[in-house]
């Protein structure tokens, strides 16, 4: 026992010191992990020090750290850079790996694995009737354009492709319907989606033809009362036929050559100064163009109609009281009053039609 003699705790160590090679950095910005930047910043010591604990950084500090440069990894310039090896130490007895924490800041998720369903009924439940309906194999309808939405559908709603044809045979109805069910009898149905899209094209050869389709192109034409959104939306459904049977045309041309002309003229011109300036428009730019100056146009049409009305409205006695009188007044020969209103003297004339006519006078005025 030492009497007298007062043990004291050891010095704090600073923050710098450690064990192992290097001089342990100061803290990342984050307080977590240290960016490549934070290392490319380090004096060698502190390079060597985070070459021990690669863990705290975000990516591997071998990447960061080169052994090829002299002073980033020896202190002394005549002895040989120190490397160690991991692998090694992991090895040894009683040498605990220090715990590897996930990095956080991943970029990129890894995709996810979606499940895929094969019962029918489940694909088919609440089916969207109004933009996909059931097909009936008439003529003029193109099964083409059909094909193609339950393809997009039956996709969207996860279903496995080996029960494509199943389910989109739940979707026919009349002369289809009819056709599938003897090709049940006959043993002849496909089996596959390939199978079935070629099946239906030869039971409906009278679908949409190229031909049909041009016609329809010469009758669209946007109506001059018509809003350039309303005819937008027939404009897509021509195309959507258009596509469905090959139909070669550049939608942006087709789309404003069936404008009205002044508009059609307006949206040309855009496109054209979009052209010299080398930055072509999409169609949506097109569309949206087409909007704005149809837009301006309806309004500017329909400001003067208001405004007119508010001045008749503002004046007084209405405008039915400020119309002018066409025939001149029967007792003066005046314009701007009728007979009754005439502030001269009857005339002789006046006197005599008004005597022949007293009856009729007498009815109007209980009128």
């Amino acid at each position: 026992m030492n009497m007298g003699k007062v043990t004291h705790s050891p010095p704090p160590k600073k923050e710098g010191d450690s064990t192992g090679p290097g001089v342990r950095p100061k803290r990342p910005n984050d307080q977590e992990f240290y960016t490549a930047a934070e290392v490319e910043a380090m004096n060698p010591e502190e390079r060597q020090w985070i070459n021990q604990h690669p863990y705290l950084c975000y990516t591997d500090a071998e990447d960061l750290i080169d052994y090829e440069e002299e002073d980033s990894m020896n202190v002394d310039g005549n002895k040989p850079p120190v490397k160690f090896d991991h692998a090694s130490n992991a090895q040894k007895p009683g040498f605990e790996q220090p715990e590897q924490k996930p990095n956080l800041h991943s970029r990129q998720a890894p995709e996810l694995a979606l499940y895929q369903e094969t019962d029918v009924s489940k694909v088919l439940r609440s089916w969207p009737d109004k933009d996909s309906p059931k097909f009936a194999g008439g003529v003029g309808i193109c099964a083409a354009e059909w094909l193609r939405t339950m393809s997009v559908l039956l996709a969207d709603r996860q279903a496995h492709p080996g029960v494509w044809h199943i389910a989109a045979g739940q979707r026919l109805t009349s002369k289809a319907f009819r056709d599938w069910t003897d090709a049940a009898f006959k043993g002849t149905r496909p089996t596959n989606w390939e199978g079935f899209q070629s099946w239906l094209s030869e039971m409906c050869p009278l679908g949409v033809t190229p031909d049909i389709v041009a016609a329809e192109f010469d009758r669209l034409k946007q109506e001059p009362n018509e809003a350039c959104q309303l005819f937008y939306e027939r404009f897509c459904e021509w195309q959507v036929r258009a596509k469905a049977t090959g139909f070669g045309h550049d939608e942006r041309t087709a789309f404003v050559k069936r404008l009205t002309p002044g508009l059609s003229k307006k949206v040309n011109d855009a496109m054209l100064a979009e052209e010299i300036r080398q930055s072509p428009m999409t169609m949506q730019q097109v569309f949206w163009t087409a909007c704005a100056h149809d837009r301006t146009y309806r309004t500017a049409q329909a400001a003067p109609v208001s405004g007119n009305s508010k001045r008749q409205a503002e004046g007084d006695g209405g405008g039915a009281g400020k119309k002018k009188l066409k025939w001149p007044c029967h007792n003066c020969g005046k314009k701007g009053h009728t007979t009754r209103q005439c502030p001269e003297p009857k005339s002789e004339e006046q006197k005599a039609w008004e005597k022949a006519n007293s009856a009729r006078i007498k009815e109007s005025k209980k009128e």
